[in-house]
């Protein structure tokens, strides 16, 4: 019996040994793995200031727009998605794109978008011919002519504004306009094809000229904002659903439609995860 009770002893004591070990190489591996994710935050939060760098100077936009805002919301601490902006002589160029994916990946696409922006902006004044030559140029950076040729592109509008003309173009991202006495929306529809990616070369951009009037309001945006869950039921806000607000606030300064749009939009994900990066540009005439 003294054996038996002994050899139980013994057992426990090396189960305890094995237990402490297991435990505290558990330890050991879950502060490498605490240290690692460490050093990948440090990493994609130095990116963020990088990617910040590269986006339009919101002081410089303020110095030609009066009444507009930019709801920028990255999904991840960086963005697929970014917002271009340039004053040659008496026009401004400004635009909202969303890049193949989000995070890092999207980022590194935005990057590639912003530096071909200006490249093509700096050649063309008319957006139809920006976008063509954006598409070349993503696909010339990004070897798209290659056979193990990445897939990933960029859906963009693109506005030049010219007092109160404006001419337009997208590659599947439309431009809305609510007129200052309509209670309606009017929606001038992009091409339907993606800045590079499957996208042919040379691939022409329908450009749209509109005249407007003072007071009369324009929305550039990627489709993170219609495209959130949330609500009683978990849905997709909607387009139309966003559409419907953006008319019931039109009479609202740019600066409240933003604040508005923010609270919406968070009012409706509740607690469903952000699904993708949100980008809203509003300019009022």
């Amino acid at each position: 019996a003294l054996f038996v009770v002994y050899r139980n002893y013994r057992s426990k004591l090396a189960a305890n040994v094995l237990l402490e070990s297991q435990k505290q190489e558990i330890t050991q591996q879950k502060k490498i793995i605490e240290e690692k994710n460490h050093e990948v935050l440090d990493s994609i939060n130095y990116s963020k200031r990088i990617q910040s760098a590269i986006l339009p100077d919101m002081h410089e936009i303020e110095k030609n727009l009066s009444d507009f805002f930019i709801l920028y919301k990255p999904k991840d601490i960086v963005s697929g998605d970014f917002y271009y902006y340039n004053k040659s002589n008496n026009d401004i160029f400004l635009a909202a794109a969303d890049c193949t994916g989000h995070g890092v990946p999207g980022a590194f696409m935005s990057l590639v978008g912003v530096k071909e922006s200006r490249i093509a902006n700096a050649q063309f004044n008319s957006p139809g011919k920006i976008l063509k030559a954006l598409n070349n140029g993503v696909k010339e950076t990004l070897r798209q002519t290659a056979e193990d040729a990445t897939g990933d592109g960029i859906d963009i509008g693109l506005i030049r504004l010219s007092n109160t003309q404006v001419a337009y173009a997208g590659a599947n991202r439309p431009l809305w306009i609510i007129k200052k006495n309509s209670f309606n929306l009017i929606e001038i529809k992009a091409t339907k094809s993606a800045i590079a990616g499957y996208t042919k070369a040379n691939q022409e951009f329908e450009e749209h000229l509109i005249d407007l009037e003072k007071g009369d309001c324009l929305y550039l945006f990627s489709d993170g904002y219609a495209d959130q869950f949330g609500g009683e039921f978990h849905k997709k806000l909607t387009t139309k659903r966003f559409k419907d607000y953006l008319i019931s606030i039109k009479n609202h300064t740019m600066k409240d439609q933003r604040k508005e749009l923010e609270s919406f939009i968070e009012k409706w994900r509740g607690t469903d995860e952000q699904v993708d990066d949100i980008l809203v540009i509003g300019i009022r005439i």
